[in-house]
């Protein structure tokens, strides 16, 4: 069981994919996006979990980069769950800007494109112009 403080963290992840699924369902989203973030979900959680067996074995590590890399193109609610449930990788302060940073632009290129892909551009002219 997760620690109270974290939590929220793991809600938000849920809500996360729970939203992209229903962004996707109302076509506000390409088709393929919800399969996208839970199957990089699952990647990531997968490849945290090789990292911390290898850490523990001494053996070959999966690279920063590619944690990184993964939870950029979406996997980064698996990678923010992986990290709590695994305890692996959470003593690096700039990890966790890294993955934080990934997550936020994650969710803002997906305001970007709900808001100007999809809405009445004319409206949201109306709206902006003073």
């Amino acid at each position: 069981m997760l620690p109270a403080h974290h939590s929220w963290l793991t809600r938000f992840a849920a809500v996360y994919l729970l939203l992209c699924l229903i962004l996707t369902w109302q076509a506000l989203l390409p088709d393929y996006f919800a399969l996208a973030s839970v199957g990089m979900s699952l990647l990531a959680y997968l490849l945290y979990a090789i990292d911390k067996r290898a850490a523990r074995l001494k053996r070959w590590r999966v690279s920063e980069q590619r944690l990184h890399v993964v939870a950029l193109l979406g996997g980064w609610p698996g990678a923010a769950l992986a990290r709590l449930r695994l305890r692996h990788k959470t003593r690096k302060p700039s990890f966790s800007v890294v993955l934080w940073l990934s997550a936020l632009l994650h969710i803002g290129v997906i305001a970007v494109y709900i808001l100007f892909g999809h809405c009445n551009h004319s409206y949201f002219e109306r709206c902006f112009t003073l």
